[in-house]
């Protein structure tokens, strides 16, 4: 489910927009213009950090995020709004405090 195709498709872990989350984190984002093939094969930590948020939460909880997709389905609103929602409940995409640090757990 979760592979080097997420990459190769533009998508790359950045720095979210504070005043967006309540805070600095981390989010998977989308580029315009899609990496090199070069890019995409060559190891970096944004690369690995795409695909081990993928597997954390979509490729844990596929069954469950999808079921909540479809249930907010029919009560309505936006595609967007739906997995953005699916994902922070049913994913467990939500971002969590680690414990003694102090540092906010990535938000992928």
């Amino acid at each position: 489910m979760c592979a080097t195709s997420d990459v190769r498709r533009g998508w790359a872990a950045q720095r979210c927009d504070p005043a967006e989350l309540g805070g600095p984190t981390w989010c998977l984002q989308r580029r315009e213009t899609p990496p090199s093939e070069r890019d995409v094969d060559t190891y970096n930590v944004r690369n690995e950090a795409v695909f081990y948020a993928c597997e954390s939460t979509v490729g844990r909880n596929g069954a469950e995020i999808a079921a909540q997709v479809a249930e907010l389905k029919e009560a309505g609103g936006t595609l967007t709004e739906m997995i953005r929602v699916a994902c922070r409940e049913a994913g467990n995409c939500v971002s969590k405090r680690r414990k003694g640090k102090g540092k906010a757990k990535a938000e992928l």
